[in-house]
Order: C-alpha cells, then structure tokens, then sequence
C-alpha cells in the first residue's frame, strides 16, 4: 500500500476474494477512516496525561488517585510524641497496620491468622487493639486513671472520643496527655505484634512500657522548654 497527499494506493498481488477476504478488508478500511499518516516518526503516547508525555511523576500522582485511600476526616497528629508513633496511629486509621488478616488478604501465607495473644479470635485492628484480653484491660486501667467508667468499643471512635470526653473535675490528667495516653498504648499494642514469638504478653509490661515512653516525651518537653528561656 502506497500513500499519496491525500489517498491511499492498494497493490494486491491478486485481486480480494468475496467473503472472509472482502469482509476483512472493509474492517480494516473502516479502522483506517480516520487515520491521517504523517512524516513524523512512529512513537509512543502517554494516554494518562494530557501532554501525551510519559513521565515519572504523572504515572505516580494516577497511582496515588487509583489506590491510595482518602478521608474527609483528618487525623489528630500529637506534636509531643514519636513521627513513628504518630504514623502508626495514622496507619491504623486507614486499617494499613500488617494484622494478620491484613496480610492474609494481600495473598501472605501464614500458619494461622487468629490472635497470637489470646488465641480466641481473628486478628483484625479491631481485636487487636480493643477486644482482646490484654487491650481491654490496659483501656479499663487507663480510664480509671483518668476518673472514667468507660471507653469506647469501637476502634474508630477511640481517638475522636479522647479529644472530646469530658475529664473529671478531680482527675488531673488533660486532654493533650490523655490523647498521648492513647496513641502510646495503640503503638505499644503495634510494637509487641512485631516480637510476638519473643515477648512474653503481660498486662505490667505494657503498663510500664507506656509510662517509661510518656515520661521520656514529658521530660523532654520540658528540657526544650527550658532551653527556650
């Protein structure tokens, strides 16, 4: 097939049977209908990206909008505490956290996905940080520590709920500390998961571990304080 300015030349070396040839030629005419050569060279078009450009950058920022997962809710970011405890706090929220039922549902192979603490349940976030034997008890220590009855029982409600509860009059504890209570005790929770076959799950380790964590944080806001005046 040759082309002139505006039109195309066939040369066949015979002519087009009827039926299977013909038909195939007619859908190959009506493919090349809007088809317009040029004598720029034959490349590639990026079709994501309105400059018909392929970059890095435009490839990553489709990724993002196609998987990574938005909120309207932002989420509380505790200037007193860790990056890392901060963004474990941020990726249990979105329910990213390696549980394993997280991992089990991205195709990881594991022996067993109940809790390795209480080995009566399933492990999503949920049991994990809130319904299992050794979490329940922390939170019921902790609200008596503050003068509370209760806490919440959904996973999700937890955070927003310690930013708002009402404190006793007689307790001391205020809401700055009392949301850094809570986002220790979720890494703390995240932390032991890791050493599941090395640490021994025992209500006063987490206990001590958290306040060992909090009173470093405190002692170091002061020591910056301090260094201000």
């Amino acid at each position: 097939m040759s082309y002139g300015p505006r039109s195309r030349t066939w040369a066949w070396r015979r002519m087009i049977r009827d039926g299977i040839e013909n038909s195939q030629l007619n859908g190959l005419l009506s493919l090349l209908a809007s088809f317009d050569p040029t004598n720029a060279r034959d490349c590639w078009e990026f079709i994501l990206s309105n400059s018909k450009l392929f970059s890095v950058s435009a490839m990553r920022k489709y990724i993002e909008c196609k998987i990574l997962v938005t909120t309207e809710e932002e989420i509380p970011w505790n200037r007193m505490l860790p990056i890392k405890v901060n963004i474990n706090t941020w990726r249990l929220c979105l329910d990213r956290l390696p549980t394993r039922c997280n991992l089990d549902a991205r195709g990881v192979d594991l022996d067993s996905t109940r809790c390795p603490i209480c080995d009566d349940e399933l492990e999503p976030s949920q049991h994990l940080f809130v319904e299992c034997f050794v979490a329940s008890t922390l939170w019921k220590m902790v609200t008596t520590w503050w003068g509370l009855n209760d806490y919440p029982k959904l996973l999700l409600n937890m955070l927003s709920w310690v930013e708002t509860v009402n404190m006793p009059t007689h307790s001391n504890v205020r809401h700055y500390e009392a949301t850094t209570h809570v986002n220790l005790g979720l890494s703390s929770f995240q932390m032991r998961e890791y050493d599941e076959y090395k640490i021994e799950y025992e209500i006063k380790d987490v206990i001590e571990e958290l306040d060992k964590v909090y009173s470093k944080q405190i002692e170091h806001e002061k020591h910056e304080k301090n260094k201000k005046t």
